[in-house]
């Protein structure tokens, strides 16, 4: 049985204050030459300097005393400006409204060449984070826990903020797949609304978010769970998340007799949360700050009570990248966030890797949970599917999470791990938005957030990851696909794990650690000098017991000198041979190794190869396994606050406030609800 532990440990969030901008009272003016003036500006009599010179002398008093005349108001000047306009003072209270007012009674004027307000200016500055984020962090120091290793968003941040007007991962969508939304002030204003035509939602606000498409009126919550006859729902506007709970009397329901009585999670506030939060307010002490607090996020509500239907997730998936025939979705999403998985292995011909394939071949990134199990995510869907990014979870010590499934991953990226060692409250976990409703949606419970752990929760700071990516490249003006987004995932991540080991008791994965600071020199110090591209293309090379060659060609117009060839983390292999190593490969030409098992009865199993340049710079890596892939299997992917590799339930006692969850297993076939395990 899965149990996990909710902790409201944070007052609820009030909105945080923008700074107002407007300088009150004052302008910068600036006047048309005089005739004369013109004159000889025309007959290069008078330079360009010397005429600014001439236009910086003070006002004089008749010039002043016109102004007052037309504003109605007292003018003085305070200062002239190194362009010749002067910067004056409206020596009255104005609100913005009259202060804009005066600019257009000013610019009506013949001898005023422009007139704008002198805007107070405010430094870029990255929005603060709670420091309770270790996840956000390279690294900090944790009250009662020491040391702690999160995935560097930090850097990347001020790297963009250092450069960029805007904030980051602005322009970029992230469709979150999952439970829906709640009206949380720390993520509403991230939210994209539905714009296509007029819908009120009954979240409070009234505006309505994303879209909304599960099938079943039951699964929905907007019907009875022992409604006799089942109510099919068209998708409509609006992913406003109900609840996911399931109380004794649903489960008295033949529908609900197999899932475990729980209180609603507000999952999908929290996927969102890691991505897009606004920030910490330190005059209340509460609120968090999403991995990519500039981009946006689209709503798919898909999950409901028990999970959701197959079905209903590809609808989702579909719409996501305007691809759902009769729907239009105004803003097209970049990444699909899916923290959620059933049992089941990801064949060709599955409806999930086909959706997988359209939406892919559509420009957008499908992340995805690895899961929950300790197992192999062979096993599983969409975790195992084709051309996703799956995502296992590592704890705040950079340990492979005990709960979190391995193999073929992707990357591995912060989820949280339960250390029972450790002192209340449970810091080690991932704090982010829920509500506080313990069943259906209230508005009037309000906001609150929770530390929750699990695959869920890797799989976010991914997408937010990928979102701050793609915001880089397009300000550089870099063309990209998805084979170079994971490429610059894989090639800058981190294999710093604990002890050296990315394995928990069920196996190993075979990719490093997300490092965003990492992936942000990458992008500037590498991707646009190196382009040494693998032979494979796949997440990981399969070698089994036979030798395998994997072969590098470079893509760019200039040599690329490689320096060495090393393996990491993987123990069964060895390179038998090495035509990389101090080699320099001309455009267009390649080298090549060969990989084979070293014959060791036991060792890790799955790791990469990566290849270097002589500055140390990370050229390629290519992730290689020697497990052959797995059927077995079953629950599924999202998140969990159990640590252990068998799932047990605990019991967390933490001051009052912990309000427990139990969640149903999942179930495996298509047509029975895909479980979003929390």
């Amino acid at each position: 049985m899965k149990t996990f532990v909710r902790v409201i440990a944070i007052p609820i969030l009030a909105a945080v204050l923008a700074i107002n901008a407007n300088a009150e009272g004052r302008l910068i003016v600036k006047y048309k030459p005089t005739s004369s003036q013109a004159s000889l500006l025309a007959q290069g009599a008078l330079s360009n300097s010397q005429l600014t010179r001439q236009m910086m002398q003070p006002l004089s008093t008749s010039t002043l005393s016109s102004i007052a005349a037309i504003t109605g108001y007292q003018i003085s000047e305070i200062k002239p400006t190194a362009m010749g306009a002067h910067v004056i003072s409206v020596n009255a209270s104005l609100t913005k409204q009259e202060l804009q007012q005066l600019v257009a009674q000013l610019k009506q004027q013949p001898n005023i060449e422009y007139v704008e307000v002198d805007q107070l200016m405010q430094p870029n500055v990255v929005p603060p984070y709670n420091p309770l984020q270790w996840d956000m962090l390279e690294s900090n120091i944790m009250p009662n826990i020491g040391a702690a290793y999160g995935d560097d968003f930090s850097t990347a941040w001020n790297l963009w903020d250092n450069n960029h007007q805007e904030s980051i991962g602005s322009g970029v969508v992230v469709a979150v797949i999952d439970t829906g939304y709640t009206p949380h002030t720390n993520i509403i204003n991230n939210l994209l609304p539905y714009t296509t035509e007029s819908c009120v939602s009954d979240n409070g606000v009234g505006q309505c978010y994303g879209y909304q498409f599960i099938s079943d009126c039951r699964i929905a919550g907007s019907c009875r769970a022992n409604q006799s006859t089942n109510t099919t729902l068209q998708p409509q506007p609006d992913g406003l998340d109900l609840g996911d709970f399931i109380s004794f009397s649903d489960t008295q329901n033949s529908f609900f007799s197999s899932c475990e009585i729980h209180q609603s999670s507000w999952h999908g506030s929290h996927v969102s949360g890691t991505v897009v939060a606004n920030g910490f307010n330190s005059n209340t002490n509460s609120g968090i700050l999403g991995g990519a607090y500039g981009a946006k996020v689209l709503p798919l509500r898909a999950l409901g009570k028990c999970g959701g239907y197959l079905s209903d997730i590809v609808d989702a998936m579909l719409y996501a990248v305007n691809l759902y025939p009769g729907l239009t979705n105004s803003h097209p999403a970049n990444i699909i966030n899916m923290s959620l998985g059933g049992a089941g292995v990801c064949n060709g011909s599955s409806i999930m890797q086909g959706a997988i394939n359209e939406v892919t071949a559509h420009g957008a990134i499908v992340v995805v949970s690895a899961g929950n199990n300790t197992q192999n995510i062979s096993g599983f869907t969409p975790a195992g599917c084709s051309g996703v990014v799956s995502v296992a979870a590592k704890g705040l010590h950079n340990q492979l999470a005990s709960y979190s499934n391995f193999g073929n991953t992707t990357i591995t990226a912060s989820g949280g791990s339960f250390e029972a060692q450790l002192p209340l409250p449970h810091t080690e976990l991932i704090l982010s938005t829920i509500w506080n409703s313990p069943a259906a949606f209230n508005f009037s419970d309000g906001e609150s957030f929770a530390y929750y752990q699990g695959t869920s929760m890797a799989a976010p700071h991914v997408s937010a990851a990928l979102a701050d990516m793609i915001g880089l490249l397009a300000a550089e003006s870099v063309s990209y696909d998805n084979t170079t987004l994971v490429s610059i995932l894989q090639n800058s991540a981190s294999f710093d794990y604990l002890n050296g080991s990315a394995s928990n008791a069920g196996g190993s994965v075979a990719t490093g650690m997300l490092d965003v600071g990492a992936a942000f020199n990458y992008i500037e110090s590498n991707l646009f000098e190196h382009n040494l591209t693998p032979s494979t293309n796949s997440v990981a090379l399969v070698i089994g017991s036979a030798p395998a060659i994997v072969t590098f060609t470079n893509n760019s117009d200039s040599a690329i000198e490689v320096e060495s060839v090393q393996l990491l983390s993987i123990t069964t292999v060895q390179v038998i041979a090495d035509g990389c190593s101090a080699t320099t490969v001309a455009p267009d030409s390649s080298c090549s190794i060969t990989i084979a098992t070293n014959n060791l009865d036991s060792g890790v199993n799955e790791g990469s190869v990566r290849l270097f340049d002589t500055s140390n710079n990370v050229l390629a890596t290519v992730a290689i396994s020697t497990s052959k892939p797995s059927a077995s299997g079953g629950g599924g992917g999202g998140c969990s606050a159990v640590s252990g590799s068998k799932d047990d339930g605990m019991l967390f006692i933490l001051f009052g406030l912990a309000i427990y969850y139990v969640w149903r297993k999942k179930k495996s076939a298509n047509n029975n609800p895909v479980q979003d395990v929390v």
